[in-house]
């Protein structure tokens, strides 16, 4: 057990990667042979001549699920990059047409202002030079020109696929088995709980629909990373691997462990599980497709233009950047919402205490959320004592609490409430009116509690660690205790 706890959580600097390249097991997830379709040329020739050297050509191996994701997804990827082409012609084309306008309603603008009669300094004439707004337009069109020319090189879905062609050469005979259909239902069940404990890899991936039907099988696109997971293991076990290089450009955070923006390598829960349940195993490690691309330089030896490096640092870094974007338009703040919330409900003070305005961003639908929190506040304000809610946060063992309290007021606070009810709690009508409230917290990974007495009632949300917070417990440097 020691011994696992500390390969668990030793740091990168404690691996000499060096002696670990030399004869580890090079594992691809499908993301990275599917970034072949979107990568420069440059890139893609360099990670293909990396796969084919002989440094590392027979010691490369994909799972049966990466197989079938790259086969059913890489349609989507070269329809997708030929339709890129028509919406940036629309845009050029649009910004075509537009252009004399522009510069032509800019210029009787400045007219009407009468510059030359009035100010001894503007001097527009200077610059809306018709020979010089003719070089812009000359400048587009020749984007056009070009955009055309690559358009007529870049393959259509119907198209001979020449990556897949490579793929298929490349990893022929370096293909996982793949599961019985029996196994398949055996790791979906398991599947089901881990994903209802957030416990990794997949997680994540728990809303995606859809099914790849192969034989009598179908493979539910949510469980892919948890079958890719429960291939990797049983290669390890099955050739008593040493040293694991899974090289993958999935993003989540069901697969990377992060603190404070950086990424720090494979989650915890990850390396338990691969240390534990594989003996041989001395050391698994991951890597990016960029990352993997610029050590392969370093420790096989290879020659690797810097451009290609630089490039896919750069798809990568677009890649991130979009990624978290998206995350952060999806992601809500508990304070905001409670903001929202007061806007909207005439008569109610919320009291919004410094533990709640201090907590990170939340990886929740907005409109979960505030039906959730908003139907407690309704029932609060309702049935409770008065018409002011406390609203406080703390972390508890394994969850994040939101508490809600509505209770008697002293008299000196009561004259700064206009609509203070001084009534008894019903803690019976209270739960009865938050039933079906529960049932939606339960639906979203959350669960309820009320409490109280005659006097006070506080309601309890649970969210539990890594379903919900966009940044670990570490990461957000908050420490509270429960009351």
């Amino acid at each position: 057990m020691l011994e696992t706890l500390l390969k668990i959580h030793r740091d990168s600097s404690e691996l000499d990667f060096q002696e670990i390249w030399k004869n580890a097991t090079f594992v691809f997830d499908a993301n990275v042979l599917l970034d072949f379709y979107r990568l420069p040329q440059k890139s893609k020739d360099a990670l293909i001549k990396i796969l084919k050297s002989k440094e590392i050509k027979n010691r490369i191996w994909i799972p049966n699920q990466v197989f079938i994701e790259f086969l059913n997804n890489r349609v989507d990827e070269i329809g997708d990059q030929k339709q890129k082409f028509s919406k940036v012609r629309e845009q050029i084309e649009k910004s075509l047409e537009e252009y004399d306008d522009v510069f032509e309603r800019l210029a009787q603008e400045l007219n009407k202002l009468q510059l030359k009669k009035r100010h001894s300094l503007i001097n527009p004439d200077k610059f809306l030079i018709k020979e010089d707004t003719d070089k812009g337009k000359h400048s587009l069109n020749k984007f056009l020109e070009e955009l055309n020319r690559l358009d007529k090189l870049q393959p259509d879905v119907n198209d001979e696929d020449q990556i897949k062609k490579n793929i298929i050469d490349i990893f022929y005979d370096k293909i996982g088995d793949g599961f019985s259909k029996e196994e398949i239902d055996e790791i979906y069940f398991e599947g089901k709980i881990r994903y209802e404990n957030r416990v990794p890899p997949g997680y994540k991936d728990s809303d995606k629909s859809g099914v790849y039907s192969i034989g009598k099988i179908e493979y539910l696109r949510k469980y892919g990373d948890l079958v890719v997971w429960k291939e990797i293991l049983r290669k390890i076990n099955q050739d008593e691997i040493t040293n694991f290089l899974f090289i993958t450009s999935d993003l989540k955070d069901d697969w990377w462990r992060k603190s404070k923006g950086k990424t720090l390598g494979p989650r915890r829960e990850l390396l338990n599980e691969v240390y534990t349940c594989c003996e041989s195993l001395q050391n698994f490690y991951m890597y990016d497709t960029a990352n993997f691309l610029k050590y392969s330089e370093q420790y096989l030896g290879l020659d690797i233009e810097k451009k290609s490096i630089d490039e896919t640092m750069d798809f990568m870094n677009a890649k991130r950047t979009v990624y978290y974007k998206k995350r952060k338009k999806d992601s809500v703040r508990i304070s905001n919402i409670l903001n929202d919330i007061q806007i909207n409900s005439a008569g109610v003070k919320l009291g919004v205490g410094e533990s709640i305005m201090a907590l990170p961003p939340l990886d929740l639908k907005h409109s979960q959320v505030y039906s959730i929190i908003n139907s407690i506040i309704v029932v609060l304000s309702e049935f409770g004592p008065s018409s002011y809610i406390s609203c406080q946060s703390n972390y508890g063992e394994k969850s994040l609490k939101l508490r809600f309290r509505n209770s008697y007021m002293s008299k000196n606070r009561k004259i700064s409430f206009e609509n203070y009810f001084d009534r008894k709690v019903s803690i019976s009508d209270i739960q009865d009116n938050l039933t079906p409230v529960m049932e939606k917290a339960k639906d979203n990974n959350m669960s309820l509690k009320v409490g109280g007495s005659s006097r006070s009632v506080t309601v309890t949300l649970y969210l539990f660690p890594n379903s919900h917070l966009t940044y670990s417990w570490e990461e957000s440097n908050l420490q509270f205790n429960d009351d």
